[in-house]
């Protein structure tokens, strides 16, 4: 998988060298792209001499500063000198860096309070090369504070994260096409960093006969193969049979546009997410980043351990974020505080989340779905040999066939039977069943 970095921080630098937002967004026609008005994101003349200049030191220093941090230390520059201006008269007087430092702390995350001050900061001492452990920013810059409050808890609240209803609300009511019902299952199950999902390629995908494995290529945490067993898998069949522009390129982007294998831009892929939780009624955040703390969630709700976790969101071990997770919503504390209270615990079994293949034409459906997405046959085994019946599509001595070949449609059917025998007495399995030669058969 190819990094994107590299293209953005191209169009970072051809956005500076245009003289910012309010030159760089506009169509051949001289309207802004998007309909929003960037008229007063303009860059002067000495603040874009020295963003380029900051950029060309930091890539000097590439052992030190990945792409993926580099853009994100240019990109918080850039807009810090076109929404305020002012960034090269803050490298020398500290009355030009308040009010930069101002537009900073107007952001609600202190996350991004706290990444908008460290770049500024970064931006003094890379411009005027000092060392950053020796002598640090410039008087001007060094009173600027990058910690975080002491009372910030970066664990998420319950309330905010992501749940399968949210997310199946989103598929089914607020996805318009294969597309986004394979992205939103995907990084729900495989909870991948923004980047790293939006720069996933069709060969990234690999089939497994257990489901399918997402290949990720992080320039700073390495590689990685996240396996998905649930819903994503029938939607990325789905997504890469029936509409994707190029299935078999495997260098194509996986979430391309509809009609051309081109990657959409990162903003417009955003808006897949957001428009489609407006349409499902969901309110939460939907960010990819959202979904990746909403996997975090999960997995550790569902009790798994730090160490898979970790393996699995491409974590360094020990992660604090992990154990935040782990500690808050981790299975162990709530199942000894309802033992202590004599609460009996839930040991069912958690529900399979595999996608059920269809015993008549074998294609792969997300198991809420209750009948098969392609020929529409029931999953309940009842309800299917009805429908086979009623349709004239099988013979009872056919779906008999298809029964025996498929280990869990029988299980669905002795518990369909136990479930009957219990309300209804015993069922005498000879006498039920006529074939259709004795229906054939004249009486003598």
């Amino acid at each position: 998988m190819a990094s994107d970095y590299a293209t953005e921080l191209k169009d970072l630098r051809e956005r500076i060298r245009a003289g910012g937002a309010a030159h760089y967004y506009r169509d051949e026609n001289g309207d802004y792209l998007g309909g929003k008005d960037r008229s007063d994101e303009e860059l002067t003349d000495d603040d874009r001499e020295n963003l380029l200049k900051f950029d060309q030191q930091l890539a000097l220093l590439d052992s030190e500063y990945g792409e993926a941090r580099r853009v994100k230390l240019l990109r918080h520059c850039t807009i810090m000198a076109e929404k305020v201006g002012g960034l090269t008269e803050a490298l020398t007087d500290r009355e030009a860096a308040e009010p930069l430092v101002a537009y900073a702390n107007s952001y609600k995350s202190v996350e991004t309070r706290r990444d908008y001050r460290v770049a500024l900061r970064m931006f003094g001492t890379r411009v005027l090369k000092r060392d950053p452990d020796e002598d640090g920013p410039p008087d001007s810059l060094a009173w600027i504070k990058t910690g975080l409050p002491k009372n910030h808890d970066p664990t998420p609240s319950r309330a905010d994260m992501l749940d399968d209803e949210d997310v199946d609300a989103m598929i089914e009511q607020g996805a318009r096409n294969f597309r986004e019902k394979a992205l939103f299952a995907t990084q729900y199950e495989a909870g991948l960093r923004g980047q790293e999902l939006y720069d996933l390629t069709v060969g990234d995908v690999v089939d497994d006969e257990n489901g399918v494995y997402i290949h990720v290529d992080n320039g700073k945490t390495g590689t990685r193969d996240v396996l998905c067993i649930g819903d994503a898998v029938a939607y990325l069949a789905d997504w890469l049979e029936h509409e994707h522009p190029a299935p078999t390129n495997g260098d194509a982007p996986l979430w391309s546009k509809l009609g051309t294998p081109e990657r959409a831009s990162y903003q417009t892929f955003l808006k897949y997410f957001k428009r489609a939780a407006k349409r499902a009624g969901v309110s939460k955040t939907v960010t990819p980043t959202n979904f990746r703390k909403s996997n975090a969630y999960d997995l550790a709700r569902r009790g798994f351990n730090a160490a898979l976790i970790e393996d699995r969101q491409g974590r360094k071990r020990g992660s604090e974020a992990v154990a935040r997770y782990i500690g808050r919503f981790g299975r162990e504390s709530d199942e000894q505080y309802l033992g202590g209270h004599g609460v009996e615990q839930n040991a069912d079994p958690a529900e399979d989340p595999r996608p059920v293949e269809c015993v008549r034409c074998g294609k792969k459906t997300p198991r809420n779905k209750g009948r098969c997405a392609n020929c529409r046959l029931p999953f309940d085994p009842k309800e299917a040999y009805e429908a086979g019946i009623e349709s004239g599509d099988a013979t009872p001595e056919e779906l008999v066939e298809q029964l025996l070949e498929n280990e869990e449609a029988q299980t669905q059917l002795v518990d369909a039977l136990a479930e009957r025998a219990a309300e209804s007495g015993p069922i005498n399995t000879f006498q039920t069943y006529r074939s259709p030669i004795d229906d054939d058969t004249d009486d003598e």
